[in-house]
């Protein structure tokens, strides 16, 4: 078995001119009539290019995949993202001192998801068993218009 870790540079991603572009283009493609691009895109984004440091300073998202070095098989898989918010509230705090006491409290405000998976049995027969009160309905019955969706 072998892992692969991939952690991002959230701040240099978010800061990078190519981010810019791709939702630059991004805004374009989904833009309407009745929703244009706003007007402001562009000085916006350049202000989260400034801001980035700060705001996504503590912000690390990293993943990783284990797979099998004799049948190339993935046998693992995470994703963690774990944003520490107090430099952020700190921020926040200067010009609020409400907050500044709350603060003060030793709280660590934070975010965080993990995601783990991890498989197995590859090419091993199974049997699913559906629960007693299931209602079953074979495949060849679910088209709307009595298509023959199974081939």
């Amino acid at each position: 078995m072998r892992s692969f870790v991939t952690s991002i540079d959230t701040v240099g991603f978010i800061a990078d001119a190519q981010f810019r572009e791709l939702v630059q283009a991004m805004a374009q493609v989904s833009a309407t009539p009745e929703n244009p691009v706003p007007d402001d895109l562009d000085q916006n984004l350049e202000m989260v290019g400034f801001m980035a440091p700060m705001i996504f300073r503590d912000l690390a998202v990293s993943g990783s995949s284990t797979i099998g070095l004799d049948d190339f098989y993935a046998y693992a898989q995470s994703f963690d993202m774990v944003w520490d918010l107090s430099g952020l509230l700190q921020l926040a705090a200067a010009s609020d001192p409400a907050l500044r006491a709350q603060l003060d409290g030793g709280s660590k405000p934070g975010f965080g998801i993990r995601l783990n998976a991890e498989m197995g049995d590859y090419n091993q027969d199974f049997e699913i068993q559906p629960p007693d009160d299931v209602e079953i309905i074979p495949l060849d019955q679910m088209s709307p218009m009595n298509e023959d969706v199974v081939s």
